[in-house]
């Protein structure tokens, strides 16, 4: 029987594959299994796989603290801004405007590379 629990906050997928393996007789194939439940054998394999990924994940998450590093702070000159980026759906794309700049124009441009309005 595969070693697959129950979570918290699951899809209905992954509950209605989880309850499939439990139903899981001992020593059946999953290629049996695929076959009493009206599944097909790849989908199977793949939720397996995908079960105990998901578990591994939610695991890790739990026992993984976060690292503090330590930071040293210099005294850096100060600089003038001269430009600014504006970073676009994601970071995909990125704009470089110069200071004093036009909002209107900034937007048009904005609007005709993101095919969006302002």
């Amino acid at each position: 029987m595969d070693k697959i629990t129950k979570s918290s906050n699951e899809t209905p997928a992954e509950d209605r594959y989880r309850k499939l393996f439990a139903e899981r007789r001992r020593g059946e194939s999953l290629v049996a299994l695929a076959a009493r439940c009206g599944v097909a054998p790849g989908t199977l394999s793949w939720w397996r796989h995908e079960l105990r990924r998901r578990d591994r994940a939610r695991t890790e998450s739990r026992t993984t603290v976060p690292a503090l590093l330590p930071v040293r702070i210099l005294d850096a000159p100060t600089r003038r801004v001269t430009s600014y980026e504006i970073a676009l759906s994601g970071g995909r794309r990125v704009i470089r405007v110069p200071e004093g700049f036009d909002p209107s124009a900034v937007c048009a441009l904005v609007a005709a590379v993101e095919g969006a309005s302002c």
